[in-house]
């Protein structure tokens, strides 16, 4: 797998499961971000990877890292529907 991945994590829209989880108070009554464009890095999947990346805390590469974020988002919005 390459590690030039442009895919990316891609959130589902209006969920905002992980940030309720997170006890994020940005969120908008629909569920969507009010701050989307000056977010913090670690709401940021790209930003996320390169730092653990940088660190040599993975051992996966950025598409496998998408890939495991994706199964896990799903596995969240199941469990605090």
């Amino acid at each position: 797998m390459s590690d030039k991945s442009t895919e990316g994590f891609k959130c589902q829209p209006n969920c905002g499961t992980c940030c309720r989880i997170a006890g994020c108070d940005k969120l908008t009554a629909d569920n969507r971000c009010s701050i989307y464009d000056t977010r913090p890095d670690t709401c940021r999947s790209d930003k996320m990877y390169d730092m653990f990346k940088e660190k040599g805390m993975l051992k996966v590469d950025r598409e496998e890292f998408y890939k495991l974020s994706q199964e896990l988002c799903a596995k969240l919005r199941e469990i605090f529907k």
